[in-house]
C-alpha cells in the first residue's frame, strides 16, 4: 500500500471513528515512512480505545482483583500496566 492510500484509509478510518460508536482498529502505521504526530496520536486513540472497551465488558469493581489463572497477575495489573508501557513509549 502506498503512504498516500494508507494516510487516506487512517483518515477514513479516525472520521468514521468520531462518528460510529462501533470501535475498529486501524491499520498499522508503517512508521519508515512519513508519519505525523497527528496520525501515530489517532493510532494511539483508537488503540487505547479497544483496550478499554475490554475492560468495559467486566460487570463490577471485584471483578478486576481477582486472579484468572494462577500464572496470572489481578486484571488491575493489566489495566494500568499496559498505559505505563504506551506511556513509556511516547518518552
Amino acid at each position: 500500500m502506498s503512504p498516500i492510500s494508507a494516510e487516506v484509509e487512517l483518515q477514513k478510518a479516525a472520521s468514521s471513528l468520531k462518528k460510529s460508536p462501533v470501535l475498529g482498529s486501524l491499520i498499522q502505521l508503517n512508521l519508515d515512512n512519513d508519519c505525523t504526530t497527528e496520525d501515530v496520536l489517532t493510532y494511539f486513540e483508537n488503540g487505547w480505545q479497544l483496550y478499554e472497551c475490554l475492560f468495559t465488558c467486566l460487570n463490577g469493581d471485584e471483578v478486576f482483583y481477582m486472579i484468572p489463572n494462577s500464572l496470572r497477575r489481578p486484571l488491575i495489573f493489566y489495566l494500568g500496566h499496559t498505559a505505563v508501557f504506551e506511556k513509556s513509549g511516547f518518552c
